[in-house]
């Protein structure tokens, strides 16, 4: 199997990474877990603060389920979050690279010692598992990837036998179909290592994500409206439909400058002429946040200020 796993890697890297990569959202949450003592008015009042940058309120939010004796992979999903979204943002300290993946092997080690996961903690492995794939590349231990992509890619096989019609699993399996075809498309020797895997299909991908737009689980209407930011950007060139997408998570969360500057960035793409004035309400509401962390400040200022 390790040998197997290097010779992925030497073949085609670009190709599974990309899978990995863009099958993904900087959190992949889509939903609310059913394993914690955490109610769900909770978890879903930590994640909007997570998205909207209120850093400091999720760590309140954080210390409060602590306090309340939460030991679940919820909670450990909740702090991998945070640590994502500060790297994100800029603070890509040691402790929050720490601290990502200490949880995120925490979550992992707690639902793969379950005897008969549900559907909801099956979601919860895939998304964590992914998650750490784009951890594992941001610090640059790209052959560590390899070996979690195909467990990923193994969950979401299981998932696809399941009769659940949740959005959760709607939103798992839209991407899948996308990025599969995507990949085996424009990667011909990955299509060899994908055969044991269902076949994809763009276009029913595609609508499994835009029917998410309208579900009634917050988190996954929020996430379904950034993979096809993802998808209309960076793979089909529509910056109009990628522009629809992007604004609604910037109304959203206006305070999300990760948003903020994609959604500069789509409009420099579609040349509309409020692209320069969005750039300085941008800096000038980094410039007076008392909130953000000089190395926060430097690393988005520098971002709206490259040529694009």
């Amino acid at each position: 199997m390790g040998l197997l796993n290097i010779n992925i890697a030497i073949v085609s890297p670009k190709a599974l990474l990309l899978f990995a990569l863009l099958f993904s959202t900087p959190t992949i949450f889509g939903g609310i877990p059913n394993d914690s003592t955490t109610s769900k008015d909770i978890f879903v009042t930590f994640m909007d603060y997570v998205y909207d940058f209120s850093f400091y309120k999720a760590d309140s939010v954080l210390r409060f389920v602590e306090r309340n004796k939460d030991n679940s992979a919820t909670f450990s999903m909740m702090k991998y979050n945070l640590a994502w979204w500060s790297i994100l943002s800029g603070s890509n300290t040691d402790d929050f690279i720490e601290e990502c993946d200490l949880h995120t092997d925490k979550t992992i080690d707690f639902i793969n010692r379950l005897e008969s996961p549900d559907i909801n903690y099956q979601i919860d492995l895939i998304n964590t598992y992914i998650l750490k794939v784009r951890l594992e590349n941001y610090i640059n231990n790209k052959v560590n990837t390899i070996p979690i992509l195909f467990k990923t890619l193994n969950r979401i096989k299981k998932l696809m036998n399941t009769v659940d019609l949740s959005d959760r699993k709607l939103l798992v399996i839209g991407l899948y179909y996308y990025f599969v075809d995507y990949v085996e498309n424009k990667y011909i020797l990955a299509g060899a290592f994908l055969k044991k895997y269902p076949k994809g299909n763009k276009q029913m991908g595609l609508n499994y994500l835009k029917k998410c737009l309208s579900s009634m689980n917050h988190l996954v209407a929020v996430e379904a409206n950034y993979f096809l930011y993802k998808i209309y950007f960076y793979i089909e060139g529509n910056y109009q439909l990628a522009f629809d997408n992007i604004s609604y998570l910037h109304d959203l969360y206006p305070n999300n400058l990760v948003f903020s500057y994609e959604l500069y960035k789509t409009m420099m793409k579609n040349n509309n002429a409020g692209s320069e004035l969005l750039k300085q309400e941008v800096l000038n509401q980094i410039y007076d946040s008392k909130l953000l962390k000089k190395s926060q400040k430097t690393h988005f200022i520098d971002l709206f200020n490259e040529n694009i």
